[in-house]
């Protein structure tokens, strides 16, 4: 039913009146019935029988929304219709663009309470003010990235001199890399057998070496100053030494 603004309770409540005194004048008691879905982009009305929309409302274009004070199973609301853009030179666009907005007012009789179905429509309100103003803010943080797409530059060819030149700097390379593993194959072989043979000659002057110091019999600790009966002995051996000097002179 069409009203002459966008909102108030008063105009949704003796919009509910007339439709209903309408109603009971005319006998209509039976009225089709249909799904209401309530999202944060719209409502939509389904036909029950085969899933079809039967009518769609952008939640934008809701102003207003109330139920009956009386019967809890009455509410209604209020959409707001935009002129169509007419194209420019027609006769009636002046008209359209003078002529503002229409208001039209929706009344259902619900099977569960109408607060409920008010609710769903504020939740549905919120969150979609909600997304509206995060992708004002990241607008105008500059968040949003805008694909850029680089052409792709064409390939210049080379010259069949420079081409021929490089195929052949290629083959030597190849022909170089080739030989040379075996020269390193025999340098480390060389350097493998002279390293243990160093270490088997190392290996038998430290042998040497520990045959040449003065080790106790047993073997456990060196024997660093003469011990006593060395010592007498070389004594005596000096003293003999001197007296055959002596008898020699």
């Amino acid at each position: 039913m069409e009203v002459k603004g966008d909102r108030g309770e008063q105009l949704v409540h003796s919009t509910i009146r007339q439709i209903m005194a309408a109603r009971a004048i005319h006998n209509i008691f039976k009225m089709s019935e249909s799904l209401m879905v309530v999202t944060s982009e719209g409502m939509r009305l389904i036909d029950p029988s085969n899933n079809v929309v039967r009518v769609e409302f952008a939640l934008q274009d809701i102003s207003f929304w109330s139920s009956h004070p009386d019967n809890n199973r009455l509410f209604g609301f209020i959409t707001r219709s935009r002129p169509p853009t007419a194209k420019s030179g027609s006769p009636s666009s002046e008209q359209e663009q003078n002529s503002g907005p229409t208001f039209a007012c929706h009344v259902f009789e619900c099977n569960t309470t109408a607060e409920d179905i008010c609710q769903a429509i504020s939740t549905s309100t919120k969150i979609a003010y909600q997304a509206l103003m995060e992708r004002r803010r990241a607008q105008a943080s500059g968040k949003t990235q805008v694909p850029v797409t680089a052409a792709a530059a064409p390939r210049q060819r080379a010259p069949a001199s420079e081409t021929s030149l490089l195929l052949q700097n290629i083959q030597a390379l190849s022909a170089h890399t080739a030989s040379q593993p075996d020269d390193t194959a025999t340098h480390t072989t060389k350097q493998s057998s002279s390293s243990s043979h160093g270490s088997l000659l190392d290996m038998h002057d430290d042998a040497d070496d520990d045959s040449c110091l003065p080790l106790s019999s047993d073997g456990k600790f060196l024997i660093l100053s003469p011990t006593s009966e060395e010592s007498s002995e070389d004594k005596g051996q000096a003293s003999l030494g001197g007296e055959e000097e002596e008898s020699n002179a």
